[in-house]
Formats: C-alpha cells, structure tokens, sequence
C-alpha cells in the first residue's frame, strides 16, 4: 500500500488517511524509524532556512549525516534531493537583498534586461567604487560609468548574476544605465551614430553593445538626455578590462 508520509508529518491528511498511516507505523518498526529520520531531516531544514545561506552540496551533506535510517528506502533520496532543493530556492528568493532604488522600469525592461533576483546593491556616488563593488559580488565585467561633462551624480548601483544597473540624478531626473550579457540585444532596432559608435533606439531607451558580450540600455528621463548619456557612456563600458 501506498503511504504519504510527508503529508502525515505535514498533518495534512485526512481523518481515515491519517488513522491508517498510523495504524501502518504501528505494525512496521522499519517504517516507523523512517518517519522519524524524515522528521530529524524536516528539522535540520527549518534550521538551515533561519541560518544564513549555504551552498545545496553542504546542505545536501549536512542532511545525509543527520538521515541515517537503518534501511535505504528507494524515496528517500528522491525525496532528500528535492527537498534540499527547495530549500537552497527559498533561502534564495528570501534571503537575497531587495532593492531599495526608487525606479520606474517597464515589465518588459526588467525581464529582457533585469532577468535574475538582484544579489549585490552598493549606495555610493563613487563610481569607481560601485564598479568594484559589482565586480566582486556579481562576477561580471562592470564598467567605471563617470558621464563626465553631464552634470551626473551617481546615486546607487546594483547586479544580478548576469546584469548590472547605475542610477544617475542629471537635472533633477534619474536615468538608469542597466548592461547585461547578451550579444546582439538590439537587432532590428532602429540605429544612429553617435562619437563613431553605433547607437540603438527603443521604445523605453537608448542601447549599444560592448565588448564581452555586454548590451547596454539606458532609460529614464526625456529622450534626449538619454540619447546624450548613451553616447558619453558607450566609450566608457568599451573600457573594461576583462
């Protein structure tokens, strides 16, 4: 017969359901010791969600030396993977900054351009620091972006494992240079020319590619300010070292 045992520990069965689950520990020793090495399991668990994050392989091994049941029973690893899983995501989701700019950015901007949960946030008018900052926490090639000659002062500076996002303040409007890696972001977008570099136009911004596979979008303000950052900008992202 068939047994549910996450769903008995969840106390989510009903009436009948959970009086022959009981009936089932009452009479099999060996399923009773798994039971219990399930709820040692579900513990450690809810332990590791309130501690900081952890890599799945460390949690994995911390769960299979804390599971030792006497049988091996053909779920139980099933069971172990899935579960370890789902925690590594919700610490993920739970536990990862959230952003504290105050932007607009369109549902589709966010999703072509902004497609994973933010990681890093750095406050800081330091453009060389925020570069830095996105460099060790995000792993990719951030730019030193000064807009010398804008009036620009940074406000903040944020990365995802693939994106990264500066926020700028020029007369008394906040623009948003968002890069991430993806060669070939603005194919049949209309284009221009702009201090011999090639400039794309979209609905919401202003975009270009760079070396290292990085697009790059500006967005925020009145069009042509945006056309102005993206044509002082796109010299300085070419300027990374990768």
């Amino acid at each position: 017969m068939n047994f549910d045992w996450q769903a008995y520990l969840d106390r989510s069965l009903g009436a009948e359901e959970m009086a022959r689950h009981e009936a089932a520990l009452q009479n099999d020793p060996a399923a009773a010791e798994e039971v219990e090495a399930l709820g040692r399991m579900r513990s450690a668990l809810r332990e590791a969600i309130l501690a900081e994050p952890i890599p799945v392989a460390r949690l994995e091994k911390a769960l299979r030396q804390t599971v030792r049941p006497a049988i091996v029973w053909p779920w139980r690893t099933a069971a172990l993977t899935a579960v370890t899983c789902a925690v590594a995501a919700f610490a993920f989701v739970s536990l990862r900054p959230v952003s504290s700019v105050q932007r607009v950015i369109p549902d589709s901007i966010v999703g072509q351009m902004m497609p994973t949960p933010m990681i890093a946030q750095a406050k800081t008018s330091d453009a060389d620091a925020a570069a830095e900052e996105i460099r060790r926490e995000g792993g990719i090639p951030a730019p030193t972006i000064r807009l010398a000659g804008l009036g620009a002062s940074m406000t903040s500076a944020e990365c995802g494992n693939c994106w990264l996002a500066y926020d700028y303040k020029i007369g008394g409007e906040i623009y948003t240079i968002i890069g991430r890696k993806s060669a070939g972001m603005w194919k049949g977008m209309q284009s221009f020319d702009a201090s011999g570099k090639r400039l794309y136009e979209t609905t919401d911004g202003v975009g270009w590619h760079c070396k290292g596979s990085m697009s790059y979008l500006v967005i925020g303000g009145n069009a042509e300010t945006r056309r102005k950052i993206a044509a002082n900008a796109c010299h300085e992202t070419d300027s990374i070292r990768l």
